[in-house]
């Protein structure tokens, strides 16, 4: 049975719908701005009120300019905090030279150590180049040598070699970090270094690993000769 809707009620209808949809993103932009407004508020509180010393690397965007590679002037905030609890970042690298030099810039602290591994496939001048960057840094950046570089095959066991040997270097030579962050070229932080550094505190020793356990794939692990372990951990 059909009802006869005139064409009066049908354009009331269609008002008092298009109404609702218009205060109801009203009232979610209105609470958008106030989440926004709240959290810029609370940022500036905290940073204002803490003794923060602005650094930048302008003196590394301009030796890394003498090579050839153009790269952001970043700025960043370091607190007596961050000096206290330094970390350790193993860099996996491929592809994509200036992305690699935007991240090395971006997560950068003279405190801080870096190990940053470059596949054997890429070409020698990528490598190269990696290494001009190093020198525009400091001592607590290290690339690992073209001897010890692994040809990485994702999937493969391949791909935890150069995390170990990262590994061996940092605790070998380092001895004052607190924790080791793991990151590949890909990547690239969505939070400040005093940011990392809170939050690993609050960790209190705690290692965040992730793991699948019970989804394993046996057929991907390698026969147990396949690491020559005298080479990565003497």
């Amino acid at each position: 049975m059909f009802r006869k809707i005139s064409h009066g009620a049908l354009r009331t209808v269609a008002e008092n719908y298009v109404w609702k949809r218009v205060l109801i993103i009203v009232f979610l932009v209105g609470l958008a701005l106030m989440c926004y407004l709240h959290s810029l508020f609370h940022c500036a509180h905290v940073h204002w009120a803490l003794p923060l010393v602005v650094q930048h690397n302008g003196s590394f965007t301009e030796c890394v300019g003498t090579i050839g590679q153009l790269i952001q002037n970043y700025q960043y905030a370091v607190h007596p905090e961050e000096e206290d609890f330094p970390l350790a970042f193993s860099i996996l690298l491929h592809e994509d030279l200036s992305r690699a030099i935007r991240l090395i810039s971006a997560i950068y602290r003279p405190h801080n150590y870096y190990c940053i591994h470059v596949d054997r496939k890429t070409p020698v001048d990528y490598s190269v180049a990696l290494q001009n960057v190093a020198s525009c840094l400091g001592s607590n950046v290290h690339i690992v040598p073209d001897e010890q570089r692994v040809n990485v095959q994702w999937g493969t066991l391949s791909v935890l070699e150069p995390e170990l040997i990262c590994a061996r270097y940092l605790l070998n030579a380092h001895k004052k970090w607190k924790y080791w962050i793991n990151l590949t070229g890909q990547e690239f932080p969505l939070r400040t270094n005093w940011e990392l550094v809170r939050a690993l505190q609050a960790f209190d020793g705690i290692n965040l690993v992730e793991r699948i356990y019970s989804r394993r794939n046996l057929e991907r692990f390698p026969p147990s000769n396949y690491l020559n372990l005298s080479r990565l951990y003497a």
